[in-house]
């Protein structure tokens, strides 16, 4: 029981930095066209590795929950990965079908099969933080030339 406050009042202090960071915009809601947040070149710099850097610490966290076989926490972890990711990841045009393997995993998790769920979970944060560092490293390029 210590273990779960522990982990939830970690969580929540993760969460708070991340608002108050301005790595998680939560009034932007549309598939954005860059992966910057209209700001100058060096914040937009400083946010894409906030960014990065908080998500990819939810992904280790979450794959070594996922390795001693804690997959509710491994879950959360990789949830709090999405967050932070958003969907900064999404190129215009792109046919994204990651959102229908999210509520599968849901499901599975509703109907206990945490394993295959947090397998889901990982699976579709792993892909959006490639999504992500991709568009950024095009974009960079572009704003280079």
């Amino acid at each position: 029981m210590a273990s779960s406050k522990l982990f939830v009042c970690s969580l929540f202090i993760i969460v708070a930095s991340l608002f108050s960071s301005g790595c998680v915009n939560v009034k932007n809601k549309q598939k954005p066209d860059s992966c910057f947040r209209n700001v100058d070149a060096m914040e937009e710099k400083k946010q894409i590795n906030e960014i990065l850097k908080n998500a990819t610490v939810m992904l280790n966290a979450g794959i070594s929950d996922e390795m001693n076989g804690d997959y509710d926490h491994a879950i959360a972890h990789f949830k709090s990965g999405l967050n932070v990711i958003g969907n900064l990841y999404y190129v215009r045009g792109m046919i994204d079908d990651s959102g229908m393997k999210l509520t599968v995993a849901d499901i599975q998790i509703r109907d206990g099969n945490l394993k295959n769920a947090s397998s889901v979970f990982r699976k579709t944060l792993e892909s959006r933080l490639r999504l992500y560092k991709d568009k950024c490293l095009e974009e960079n390029a572009q704003h280079e030339e």
